[in-house]
């Protein structure tokens, strides 16, 4: 994977390398020279050819030097552009051959120890050049190079140049010389550089792996952000650097999907990436053998041909055609190695794959398994924890009211931005909980029509919630369980755009008081976390409900005559005093009516409190189906009703109350009282404003009049 970018660093590095020898050649070069001003080899005479080849040596070494610093200085783990760099080596080595053929001439000759000097240089440069042809190109550039020196002595070409009195040498002896030294140089060379294959090849398994671990250790230190999504994007960037992937495509198994869920998705071919986050969970979906082997397999999955391979969805080939080879990674969760997630590592050229790059990306898929663990764990939990500030408040709300239809909205609105739901309605027993039929008290996101189609298959809802054995059920694609819920029912969720549904029973302390319904508009599973805060909040939500029945109860208690089922004397005085501000604010008439039995005492003392008592229910039975809806008639006291006729003056007020009597007169009440048995009333009237402007005066003024009206032997 990093062949090419690591066959420069190493011959950079072996020429670094050669650099430093290089001042130690310099050191044992200025020695010869020392020796040869002793010896009397007459070099006096050319000291200054001799010192400027070696300050040319020392120069080119700097800046040798100074060169590869600065390569290692400036991005050392990305390709650069090394040509100049190698041209610059190739002059070097040039120069250091001239400089040394310039000594071995100055320094002796053909019995230079400059001829040494020579060679070591050569096995150095096959040191540095692993590649044959360089190799040979420049032992073959040396040896012509001393061959020509050689040669120029049997020609007397240097003859002015001698340092040395010598006799001349024959040309056999001279090209004897040069060939066996030639010999020397190319064997030499070709020993060492299949050494430095070797070395070369070592060197870039240990390179490649400190680069490898290098990058796993950057990928390992990936900080968790408040973002999952931003840590499997930089995850994927990271895979693709280290493992030299042309697309690196991330599934995930996240808590709130049905499925492996493409979280990422990086590389050179934009519609490739556009397809896999669109389409590509449901198309590799369709492949269950893969998943299946994916499933049974530790180690990651090579597969050389993408085309040609059987376990890959046709549409996915169609979309990665560019990609010819891909390397699949199954990430396993750390808690209990079950599969969590896929990574598929695609290359646009064909790989050949050895055990070092396999096990390389076995270690990058156990880093990658436990940092996107790790990064959706910490989004789970800080979600966990948005939910549970989110359930304070909410219950917060619902607390702050005993109004029944306030409450129910309260309570589907919280229970709705809770679980980030599109709508939701409450199914309540309220008021009688021992009842199988269930009253809508709120819907939100659901029509009349289709909140009407849930009511009448409340009992298959209510059964398959029961079916699950929990206090709740959740549908995550009601497009696709068909089984699940009603035709009728299934049909109206999905006509008004409904795809997923749960349902939570609502508990209180006599039995459950309802179901709360959520919706939504997409595909939905509800991890266990929200499965939790959502039942705390049902739970919670049950247990205010129930708190606002009693409340209602005991409201109506208080304000409800036990016998007769009548508002009481508080509840009149209430509807009194708020019909007089009405009046009087708007300048309206209304008349109270003062209604009294006539010979009651006698009936309870001739048939017992019993039969009284039916009486009074009697009584009150006919005068609730024989007001309007908007009079208000309760039990005054004993057996004294007062009747509140709004929007009524004097006249037609009279008018009502003699129809009443006469009701009296002709109803029978054989079925409850004795046979013989009749019921008179006897009632007196007052008016607003006409006979009174005041509350007290009204009811004294009516209970005159009825006094007056009643029979002297049964006052």
């Amino acid at each position: 994977m990093f062949q090419s970018l690591l066959h420069e660093k190493f011959l950079i590095k072996q020429a670094e390398t050669l650099c430093k020898v290089r001042w130690f050649i310099f050191i044992f070069s200025i020695f010869v020279w020392g020796v040869a001003w002793l010896a009397g080899l007459h070099v006096q005479r050319y000291w200054w050819l001799y010192a400027g080849a070696l300050t040319l040596a020392v120069a080119t070494n700097t800046v040798s030097c100074f060169l590869y610093r600065r390569y290692h200085e400036h991005q050392p783990h990305q390709r650069q552009n090394v040509r100049p760099l190698l041209l610059w080596h190739c002059f070097h080595v040039l120069s250091d051959l001239i400089i040394i053929l310039v000594a071995i001439h100055f320094t002796g000759g053909m019995h230079s120890v400059g001829v040494c000097l020579l060679v070591t240089y050569v096995a150095g440069l096959a040191l540095v050049f692993s590649r044959p042809i360089v190799v040979f190109g420049l032992t073959t550039l040396a040896a012509i190079l001393l061959s020509i020196l050689f040669l120029g002595y049997g020609t007397h070409l240097w003859e002015p140049w001698y340092v040395i009195s010598t006799q001349p040498y024959s040309f056999h002896n001279i090209l004897f010389f040069i060939i066996a030294l030639d010999g020397i140089l190319y064997i030499t060379a070709a020993l060492l550089m299949h050494q430095t294959r070797q070395l070369r090849t070592l060197w870039e398994r240990a390179e490649r792996q400190r680069i490898f671990f290098h990058r796993l250790n950057e990928l390992n230190h990936i900080t968790i952000q408040d973002d999952a999504q931003k840590v499997v994007q930089e995850t994927a960037r990271h895979l693709q650097g280290i493992l030299g992937a042309d697309g690196v495509y991330i599934l995930y198994w996240r808590d709130h999907e049905p499925a492996l869920d493409p979280v990422a998705a990086v590389g050179n071919h934009h519609e490739s990436i556009e397809w896999f986050l669109r389409s590509g969970r449901q198309s590799l979906d369709t492949q269950p053998a893969l998943w299946a082997l994916l499933r049974q397999r530790e180690d990651p999955l090579f597969i050389e041909d993408i085309q040609e391979s059987p376990l890959l969805p046709k549409d996915l080939k169609q979309h990665f055609q560019r990609h010819r080879a891909a390397l699949l990674l199954p990430l396993r969760e750390p808690a209990d190695d079950s599969l969590q997630g896929l990574v598929i590592l695609a290359y646009d050229r064909p790989l050949r794959l050895g055990d070092d790059e396999m096990q390389w990306a076995a270690q990058a898929a156990h880093t990658t398994s436990i940092l996107l663990s790790r990064a959706f764990n910490s989004q789970s939990m800080r979600h966990h924890l948005e939910l549970l500030q989110e359930l304070a408040d909410d219950i917060t709300g619902i607390t702050q009211t005993l109004q029944t239809r306030t409450l129910a909205v309260a309570i589907v609105d919280g229970a709705t931005r809770l679980l980030k739901a599109s709508g939701g309605a409450l199914l309540s027993y309220y008021g009688n909980t021992r009842t199988t039929m269930l009253d809508c008290l709120y819907a939100r996101g659901l029509s009349p029509e289709h909140t009407q189609v849930l009511l009448d298959h409340q009992t298959e809802v209510f059964n398959t919630l029961l079916a699950f054995g929990e206090p709740m059920m959740q549908i995550p694609d009601i497009q696709a369980s068909e089984a699940s819920l009603p035709q009728p029912l299934r049909e109206a969720l999905l006509e008004e755009n409904i795809r997923s549904l749960a349902a939570f029973l609502v508990p209180a302390p006599r039995g459950p008081m309802g179901i709360l319904m959520l919706y939504w508009d997409h595909a939905r599973v509800l991890c266990s976390k929200e499965i939790a805060v959502a039942q705390l909040f049902a739970a919670r939500a049950g247990t205010v409900l129930y708190n606002a029945y009693l409340y209602e109860l005991m409201r109506t208690e208080a304000r409800t005559d036990a016998l007769t089922g009548l508002p009481n004397r508080r509840a009149l005085d209430e509807a009194l005093e708020k019909e007089w501000k009405r009046s009087r604010r708007y300048n309206h008439p209304f008349a109270v009516a003062m209604i009294d039995i006539d010979n009651f005492k006698a009936i309870n003392d001739q048939y017992g409190h019993p039969m009284g008592d039916l009486t009074l229910k009697a009584v009150a039975s006919v005068l609730q189906k024989s007001t309007r809806e908007t009079d208000f008639v309760g039990r005054y006291g004993g057996d004294e009703f007062l009747l509140i006729l709004p929007e009524t003056d004097k006249e037609r007020a009279l008018c009502v109350m003699h129809k009443l009597e006469a009701r009296f007169a002709e109803e029978r009440f054989d079925d409850i009282l004795p046979a013989g048995l009749h019921i008179h009333i006897t009632y007196g009237v007052a008016a607003y404003p006409e006979d009174a402007t005041d509350i007290q005066t009204l009811i004294q003024l009516a209970d005159e009049r009825l006094y007056a009206r009643k029979p002297e032997n049964l006052r």
